[in-house]
């Protein structure tokens, strides 16, 4: 597992994957990518990973990398998941999926080629992928949409 992006949310998503690791899950954080230098060493010296400055150059150096949590500011969801989907990285994207509704739906093409399955972690309310899901007239039709992508929802949110 890798992890992009380091800021608040990235540093949740490396304690947690390493919490899960050291439980005896089957899961290994095995680098992350951060631009800012300070914020990227500082990290990878604490989780005793590799740091990169780019998802290409760390596709480069893990060339068997299986699976990343994408947790960099909302505008550049879309070009990281297209570029780790594309690599046949499995992904799973922090809350809101992405920008726009087109940016979703350009996404949800390229899942539905299943290039690799992944995870949305999903949350909020007001974001492109939920508009998506009200104009939808039942939650199966929705997900036979979407095809491998899985929802991490709330039921209440469905009532």
């Amino acid at each position: 597992m890798a992890v992009v992006g380091a800021g608040s949310f990235g540093r949740n998503h490396l304690r947690v994957w390493r919490q899960m690791e050291s439980a005896g899950l089957s899961v290994r954080l095995v680098a992350l990518v951060e631009p800012d230098a300070v914020r990227s060493s500082a990290l990878a010296g604490e989780y005793g990973i590799p740091a990169y400055t780019s998802v290409a150059q760390l596709l480069l150096a893990q060339p068997l990398l299986h699976a990343a949590s994408i947790a960099v500011p909302t505008v550049v969801h879309f070009n990281v998941a297209t570029e780790l989907l594309l690599a046949g990285v499995d992904v799973l994207v922090e809350k809101p999926f992405t920008a726009t509704l087109e940016q979703a739906d350009a996404l949800m093409h390229l899942l539905g080629r299943k290039i690799a399955s992944s995870r949305l972690d999903i949350w909020g309310a007001l974001i492109p992928l939920f508009m998506r899901l009200a104009r939808c007239s039942t939650i199966h039709s929705f997900l036979r949409r979407i095809g491998s992508v899985f929802l991490r929802l709330a039921l209440w949110m469905w009532t």
